[in-house]
């Protein structure tokens, strides 16, 4: 039994090796630049582990992704349902919905946590270098989630059709990328005014601009016109 035992920690400890190990490559250097190699090598153990425990390299990947993703849209949905129990008609604010979608992303990137953007940069070099894969991938773990929160967002805002809760969602989503990803830039850009270390204060101003922009559908619409200007 002890021998059981110790093999088995072994397992989970070399298994969580090569997942830390990947993640940071791929991160670094892309999918198709990383080799099993330069992640055994780095790892410290050898191809067989790989292959056990993941059988590929895309099985790999698969598994490094997993293991941010599903317990990202496991809080997110633990938050929306529990922001829809403390509501006294069962229809979640924008405010809290947005919470609920935003805060166990960029718990994900705070301070003493992913703190080197490892997974936001994999995420990245791996949408550019394998379009086939992510859709993949948004259909195994982001397409049940985005249905949730777009249906919560409907209940919250009821006037607003499909098409503009997706525009204003998909537009959301870019922000919040592109908030985690350019934060350090934050700092210079506001001569040192704004902490990008604060996640806090990033999250709620990105929730009000967020909010904002749903919410000026049905106001009165400017009057400018697209007029195909040429460069």
């Amino acid at each position: 039994m002890n021998i059981d035992r110790n093999s088995a920690i072994v397992n989970m400890n070399t298994r969580e090796k090569i997942l830390e190990t990947a993640e940071r490559l791929f991160a670094e250097r892309g999918f198709e630049a990383t080799s099993l190699r330069h992640i055994t090598t780095e790892a410290g153990v050898n191809l067989a582990a790989v292959n056990y425990h993941f059988g590929s390299k895309e099985g790999l990947l698969r598994e490094v992704l997993k293991n941010r993703i599903v317990p990202m849209n496991e809080s997110r949905q633990i938050l929306l349902e529990k922001s829809r129990f403390q509501s006294q008609d069962g229809v979640v604010s924008l405010e809290r919905i947005y919470e609920a979608f935003l805060r166990p992303f960029f718990n994900i990137g705070a301070p003493g946590g992913d703190s080197n953007g490892l997974f936001l940069r994999m995420l990245g070099r791996i949408s550019s270098e394998k379009p086939g894969f992510m859709k993949g991938l948004y259909q195994e773990h982001f397409k049940e989630i985005q249905e949730l929160f777009v249906a919560a967002i409907g209940e919250a805002q009821p006037e607003l059709s499909r098409e503009e809760i997706h525009w204003k969602f998909h537009f959301a989503l870019s922000l919040m990328l592109g908030s985690m990803i350019q934060r350090q830039r934050l700092k210079f850009s506001s001569n040192g005014y704004c902490d990008p270390d604060d996640i806090e204060g990033l999250i709620q101003h990105l929730i009000e601009f967020i909010c904002a922009g749903f919410r000026s559908a049905g106001q009165p619409k400017s009057n400018f016109k697209f007029a195909g200007i040429q460069p």
